[in-house]
Order: structure tokens, then sequence, then C-alpha cells
């Protein structure tokens, strides 16, 4: 009888998520926050969240992208990070926000950073700060650089008010361009 009210249980959770979140990784999150909300979900760099608030600090940075930075879905964004607690929450709500994604290998050199970003389809470039160097202004006009860790700060200050993602029926892409090194 306790499996399957968990079964249930389950089950609900997931259509729940699905059905609020559309199909994303932030549904994912949702699910598993509901199923095991204390469960740990991430330790990066000492930082250890649960579920619970792993999903909260998701759904809040994609309110923030999207009030602030416009970010909605068909956007395409470009993310050149390590794996830490940011890049992490970043693809949950960017894949909330329905936008897709194209993960930058961090070996990519200055020369395959320019060539993706002069095709001019590219509208913001997360970037952790210790590979700026390999960001030059001129690569694109139309491309916002943002630092993971400016990003960081200003949530850490924001104060804006919870405001309701839109709907989107389905997440937008995530690729991993895994171009190498050549510097």
């Amino acid at each position: 009888k306790y499996i399957w009210k968990s079964i249930m249980r389950f089950i609900f959770n997931i259509f729940y998520s699905l059905l609020t979140e559309g199909i994303t990784l932030m549904a994912l999150l949702k699910t598993s926050a509901k199923t095991h909300p204390q469960r740990c979900a991430l330790v990066a760099e000492g930082v250890r969240l649960n579920y619970t608030e792993m999903y909260r600090k998701a759904e809040h940075l994609a309110m923030f992208l999207s009030s602030e930075y416009n970010i909605s879905k068909g956007k395409n964004v470009a993310m050149l990070c390590r794996n830490h607690e940011w890049s992490t929450l970043l693809l949950f709500a960017l894949s909330r926000l329905g936008v897709n994604v194209m993960l930058l290998n961090t070996d990519v050199c200055i020369r395959q950073i320019t060539d993706i970003l002069s095709v001019g389809t590219t509208d913001f470039l997360f970037f952790d700060e210790e590979y700026s160097d390999r960001l030059v202004a001129e690569h694109s006009t139309s491309t916002t650089f943002v630092s993971v860790e400016h990003l960081a700060e200003l949530i850490k200050v924001s104060v804006s008010a919870k405001c309701s993602l839109p709907y989107i029926f389905r997440g937008g892409n995530i690729t991993i361009f895994t171009g190498g090194s050549n510097r």
C-alpha cells in the first residue's frame, strides 16, 4: 500500500511539474524538489544545496534573467563556464525560459569564440571571469557579455518582486561545443 501511494505521488509530481514548468530541465528539478526536498542535489566549491534550495535559487534566477535581461524563449545564449553552483543554476533557469543554450568547452580558443560570435545569433554570453581574456568586445556588437560572478552579485542584492514566468511548452535546445583548443 505504501509503495503504491509513493508511486502515485511521484507520478502526480511529474505531471504537475510538466504542467507548470513545461518540458524543461526545471521540471525535473521541481519533481526532485517535491519528491526528495532535503536530499543533496549539488555540492560545488564548498556549497551544498538540497533539491528545494536549488529549485528556489534556479527559479529566482530565471525570474531575474527574464525581468532584468529580457531573456525569453527563442533567445540564443552561450556559456563559457566551469562546473560550479552558478553555471548549474544557469542551465536550469535558461531551460525554464525556453532559450537555446550552447555550452562552450573551457579550452576553446579566441579564434573559435570569434567564429561563434561572428555569426551574430548569440544574444548573451555568460562567462567565468577567469576566461575574460578570451573575450574581446569587438567579437560581436549584438552579444551581451555577462560574467557569472557579476550575475551572482546582482542576484544577491536584487529585491525584485516575484514575477510569474511565462509558460513554455518545451525548453530550448542545449548544444555542447567540444571544439577543443587551437591556441
